[in-house]
């Protein structure tokens, strides 16, 4: 009895459970792939902010540039020798109060 029945049942699993779940999948995936019109908006509206905020910095780097020109320069990292002279400096200088 059980014998008949499994290749009944790996007949339908082949040509319609299989098929039916691909089919699915690949609906699902096109619907997917789009951009919703929510996504769309958002995403203008975030180029939006972004150009308006890179005009205010450019702003104020140009009213910085006039106030003091050499702003660049002083608000540059210093060198990475420098920065570990530092932490060697501050280092010694925790390891004598202790």
């Amino acid at each position: 009895m059980w014998d008949d029945l499994i290749p009944f049942v790996a007949i339908i699993s082949i040509f319609v459970i299989f098929p039916a779940i691909l089919f699915h999948n690949i609906t699902q995936w096109k619907k997917s792939r789009s951009i919703s019109s929510d996504d769309e908006k958002l995403l203008d509206d975030l180029y939006h902010v972004a150009h308006r905020l890179d005009d205010r910095i450019n702003s104020i780097e140009r009213i910085m540039d006039v106030d003091n020109p050499d702003w660049r320069r002083l608000s540059a990292p210093e060198p990475r020798s420098t920065l570990d002279q530092k932490i060697e400096d501050r280092n010694t200088n925790v390891r004598r109060t202790s």
